[in-house]
């Protein structure tokens, strides 16, 4: 089953993300990008891990604490509820 969205709003690199029901990136086509993102484990800590994004667009389907450093040339991202 798919999941609707109604709204994408930026990020900011760096800062904590708000609640979210996951993560759009648009603009990947030319390379495939590494993309470095936090997360949290089910302890309540955050844990880094890359993120290779292929097609545009792109959702990642999950909550995302930060993206922790700055997007490929041409990669957007927005976090979509």
């Amino acid at each position: 089953m798919y999941d609707k969205y109604f709204a994408a709003n930026p990020i900011t690199i760096g800062t904590k993300i708000p609640k979210h029901k996951g993560i759009l990136f648009s603009g990947a086509t030319a390379t495939t990008p590494a993309i470095t993102l936090n997360l949290i484990n089910g302890l309540g800590n955050t844990f880094s891990g890359s993120l290779t994004v292929n097609e545009s667009p792109y959702i990642f389907p999950m909550q995302v604490f930060s993206i922790a450093s700055a997007l490929p040339a041409g990669v957007t991202a927005y976090y979509i509820n």
